[in-house]
């Protein structure tokens, strides 16, 4: 593999800063791709969107509702993102290895093929017994590795972070096999000359058959005087180990069983490892109609979606995931009683204070781009029930619902007996 620095300027719009401190927008960014071509991949904890032509454009590392080292996904010309491609024209196609939310890209150039698998590593925790799969591991890594399959091929490699949602500037700081943000903020590792112009880095690679993989290790934490790509190997088997053992569990044999087992996969995605919660989405503002306004920060734990997510999941023959959510439910709501509240953050806090991120164009220019949400702090007299009806799943899978809990559901029915009659905010959460 031979790495060059020439033509690694980012374009003259990175050195630009505008005069609001925010991060520059670039006016010839391409526009963002339609939604349906964005793969996500995940680790349980937070998660990415990886488009069709190689580039990240949206990525939380350790909590979905962090603020995102990418968000290009909401404004095209200012927000960050990570992009790996042949410069040369080249054929695309996809898709997960089996069994799994690890992401494979092929592209095909007139020279050669390369790969480019993307994944956020995860595997049970040490201590975990022979059939939970709810106690998981995390490095709150976001991993690219690319594989020359045939041939040689030139790749080129942009790197834009994003600060505070694009309204800081980022400062780059280059380090030997390493780009980053400083100390305890995100760092790319790559064995790669970058040049940096502005709040972005760039690098070309040629590769060559029989050359090793090329790997590129997104991290904001990792054991000093250690190369984090040397973990690369080893983390990807046990990723991939981890979603086609936890696969496995399913029970569904009907038709169509393919798409159900790749539904399940997402959905196990999407759950928050270290409480329970499940987010509805792992992005913000993303718009229900295009040039609308309604577009909401998703990133959090709605009662009504969650307790329906967990009785899918529990249809297909997983209770650890049933349980996990019970035991974090009980809890945010014995605490937010006697209301129940329509969504919680996904650890908990009742506090989501919505906040309009208007130095951001928003997804195809749709506005405004939101932070936090509220809604939270509307009465849905449906979301009772479900707390309520997410108990008779849980105890019909075995589960046993002490005399705390009990408390806990009597004060909930006693609540709608008295209050079912009043008028509510109603499930679409119109404002």
């Amino acid at each position: 593999m031979a790495t060059t620095d020439a033509d690694n300027d980012p374009g003259e719009d990175g050195a630009r800063e505008d005069a609001s401190g925010c991060a520059p927008r670039d006016p010839d960014a391409p526009a963002l791709p339609p939604i349906r071509d964005y793969a996500l991949i995940g680790d349980c904890h937070g998660a990415a969107l990886v488009a069709r032509d190689g580039s990240i454009d949206w990525t939380t590392l350790h909590r979905f509702d962090a603020d995102p080292v990418h968000c290009r996904l909401v404004d095209a010309g200012r927000g960050g993102y990570l992009r790996v491609r042949p410069i040369a024209e080249h054929r695309i196609e996809r898709a997960y290895l089996d069994d799994t939310n690890v992401l494979r890209t092929v592209f095909e150039t007139d020279a050669g093929r390369v790969a480019i698998t993307d994944f956020m590593p995860v595997g049970r925790t040490a201590d975990a017994s022979t059939h939970d799969y709810v106690s998981l591991a995390a490095t709150g890594w976001l991993v690219r590795r690319v594989e020359i399959l045939e041939g040689e091929v030139e790749l080129e490699v942009l790197w834009r972070p994003s600060v505070d949602f694009a309204a800081s500037a980022a400062e780059l700081e280059p380090g030997p096999g390493r780009v980053g943000l400083g100390s305890g903020r995100p760092t790319l590792f790559a064995e790669l000359g970058f040049g940096i112009e502005g709040d972005r880095a760039g690098a070309r690679a040629r590769l060559v058959a029989g050359d090793p993989p090329l790997d590129l290790v997104l991290a904001d934490s990792w054991v000093e005087g250690e190369r984090p790509q040397d973990r690369v190997e080893g983390l990807l088997a046990v990723t991939l180990a981890f979603w086609r053992e936890w696969i496995e569990y399913c029970r569904y044999e009907g038709p169509h069983v393919g798409a159900m087992r790749r539904g399940a996969l997402v959905l196990k995605l999407l759950t928050w490892a270290k409480g329970g919660s499940v987010v509805a989405a792992p992005t913000s503002s993303l718009p229900e109609t295009l040039g609308g306004e309604r577009n909401w920060d998703y990133r959090y734990c709605w009662v009504r979606d969650t307790s329906l997510t967990l009785y899918a999941l529990s249809v297909l023959g997983y209770s650890g995931e049933v349980s996990r959510f019970q035991a974090w439910l009980g809890d945010c709501c014995t605490r937010s009683l006697p209301e129940v509240r329509p969504m919680y953050a996904i650890d908990g806090a009742l506090d989501l204070a919505e906040q309009s991120l208007d130095h951001l164009a928003g997804y195809a220019d749709s506005t405004p781009v939101r932070r936090g949400n509220g809604a939270a702090g509307q009465r849905q007299i449906d979301a009772y029930g479900h707390v309520l009806d997410l108990a008779l799943v849980y105890e019909r899978l075995g589960g046993k619902i002490d005399e705390r809990y009990r408390r806990l559901l009597a004060a909930v029915a006693a609540f709608v007996e008295a209050h079912w009659d009043e008028p509510g905010a109603g499930m679409w959460e119109m404002r």
